[in-house]
């Protein structure tokens, strides 16, 4: 069971507050306590009565502020002052054997090494939750501020220029007004499960972006927006529920929205990924593998979860200008679609003339890419919606 959130946050403090004291102030307070320790053995009776558990303390908190080599230090000088310095009976005044007080040296150096490593490993996972708990922060205060922004990048038929589609992609605005780009900010969030905040924000104005174009007739009824979904996001039980509140908040159809869901995000939870999957399209949403070919399993999972088109990995758009053998992996990577009764894949990383027209020979009728269009703010799109198809570059 894990630990109560209040004792993380007042163990963390501790921890916090005992590796930020001053060197010199903490090495005068252990020094006072092995001295108050011997004080209060030879008060109880000497080193056979359980005064010699009182330095204990001083050896513990010289191991958590200076590491191994404050435990031994600290350890030693206990184990001497409480040895040869403190009588077996303060009373009778008969000394300590050897063995008795070299035994406690040992115990001591154990302890004190237990609690520095212990300690050592306390430290980083508090100051990892510390900073997970502020990036967790900034990215609600970022959210709350209007500066987790969607960009647009156009997905567009190979044949005729007809922009079908936009996916919006995370950005992050700096206060100067540049866009951080998503690896800077998204390994982070995929951490700590922030990820889940960006991507409802994404979602939310996405669709508002979508309404507003098909209020102003700059699309058609069949244009779609994209958006992508986290492994953490499938995980949501309110999930299905949050995407039906956000097509109805902006009356989107469920038909004009695909979610975009990586192989990565599958791993997590299979069954649970597939459930929710299949919720997913019985609303009436597109459910689309993005990134296909990259992952490990890429064919069964087809097979497996409910997907309604997949996207072909950059990488395989690349290997188009290494031969033949590139060609033929996509061209069989394209018939698939048919042979699985999927939608036309949709190709990704187009950035050549080239490679363009070879997806276009190869049948794929669907892609997005550089050359295509490059991500943009939402009326920078607009301007590209209204003057039509894109223009196809001939080779």
């Amino acid at each position: 069971m894990p630990e109560p959130l209040w004792r993380q946050r007042r163990g963390d403090q501790f921890i916090t507050t005992v590796t930020g004291w001053n060197a010199t102030a903490t090495g005068a307070l252990v020094v006072v306590l092995i001295a108050a320790s011997w004080a209060g053995s030879y008060v109880l009776g000497g080193s056979k009565t359980v005064g010699p558990q009182l330095f204990h303390i001083p050896v513990v908190l010289a191991a958590g502020r200076f590491g191994g080599r404050g435990a031994t230090v600290s350890a030693v000088v206990a184990g001497v002052v409480c040895g040869p310095l403190l009588a077996l009976d303060v009373a009778d005044g008969s000394p300590q054997s050897l063995g008795n007080w070299t035994g406690r040296l040992l115990i001591f150096l154990v302890v004190g090494h237990l609690t520095a490593a212990l300690h050592a490993r306390s430290l980083a996972a508090t100051h990892q939750r510390l900073e997970d708990s502020r990036n967790r922060h900034r990215v609600d205060q970022a959210i709350d501020g209007g500066d987790i922004v969607p960009v647009y990048q156009p997905i567009v038929s190979t044949l005729t220029g007809r922009v079908e589609g936009v996916e919006a992609l995370a950005r992050w605005r700096a206060p100067d007004g540049s866009l951080t780009l998503p690896a800077e900010f998204i390994p982070d969030a995929e951490r700590t499960g922030a990820i889940v905040a960006i991507d409802r924000a994404i979602l939310a104005q996405a669709c508002a972006q979508l309404a507003e174009w098909r209020r102003t007739d700059v699309v058609d009824e069949g244009f779609h927006v994209s958006v992508n979904l986290s492994a953490d996001h499938l995980e949501c039980d309110d999930l299905v529920a949050v995407v039906r509140a956000t097509l109805d908040r902006h009356g989107i159809a469920p038909a004009n929205l695909m979610l975009e869901v990586t192989e990565t995000a599958l791993v997590h939870d299979p069954a649970g990924a597939a459930a929710c999957l299949h919720a997913l399209r019985e609303l009436g949403v597109t459910v689309a593998l993005d990134d296909f070919g990259v992952g490990q399993s890429s064919l069964s999972n087809l097979a497996r979860f409910p997907f309604d088109v997949y996207k072909i990995d950059r990488s395989f758009v690349v290997g188009l200008e290494l031969g033949p053998r590139g060609a033929a992996l996509v061209s069989g990577v394209i018939d698939l679609a048919g042979t699985l009764s999927l939608d036309g894949p949709i190709a990704e990383g187009i950035e050549t003339p080239e490679q363009l027209h070879r997806l276009i020979e190869l049948g794929c009728t669907r892609g997005q890419g550089y050359l295509l269009g490059r991500p943009a703010g939402a009326d920078d799109i607009k301007s590209v919606l209204r003057r039509g198809p894109v223009l196809l570059p001939e080779i």
